[in-house]
């Protein structure tokens, strides 16, 4: 008994054309591009992840050392009844970004930068604004234990 010779194009045809499928969701093609399709999705997850987890990107480096500026400056919030309430501007900037950019403005709109930004909130009571003020401050702790009373937070709401 002999063994059969091949020639190129034969084994070819045998083995490796016919050995793997053409068409369908079994395709080396669709394979392959099913591979990379999922590399591509998982580089871009990890970017992402990067991009929020990991490190800082310049605008918020910024935001921080300004933030870290007005650690010892006040900021007065005038209120409809009783006298206005001093917070932290760190603190109240940090958690809210209108007062930021008010705050960031400043020099625009203020030439006396000696006395304590006023914010105006006369349309809300004494009570309310200090309950919005200590949900913020727990706000920014995490702390979930804190409960707000609702008829202030419908009041702030407004």
């Amino acid at each position: 008994q002999f063994l059969a010779i091949e020639d190129e194009a034969e084994w070819l045809r045998r083995y490796g054309l016919n050995g793997e499928p053409h068409y369908g969701a079994d395709s080396y093609a669709n394979q392959q591009e099913a591979k990379q399709r999922v590399q591509a999705q998982e580089e871009y997850q990890a970017q992402i992840h990067a991009k929020l987890f990991d490190g800082q990107t310049p605008a918020d480096q910024r935001r921080n050392a300004q933030l870290d500026n007005w650690s010892n400056q006040v900021v007065k919030i005038a209120v409809r009844n009783g006298s206005p309430i001093e917070c932290n501007l760190k603190n109240l900037a940090a958690c809210s970004d209108t007062v930021f950019t008010m705050a960031e403005t400043r020099p625009h709109y203020d030439t006396d930068e000696t006395q304590p930004l006023l914010l105006s909130l006369t349309e809300y009571s004494h009570e309310a604004v200090l309950h919005f003020l200590n949900l913020l401050n727990q706000y920014s702790k995490s702390d979930v234990s804190f409960r707000p009373k609702e008829h202030l937070i419908v009041e702030c709401c407004q």
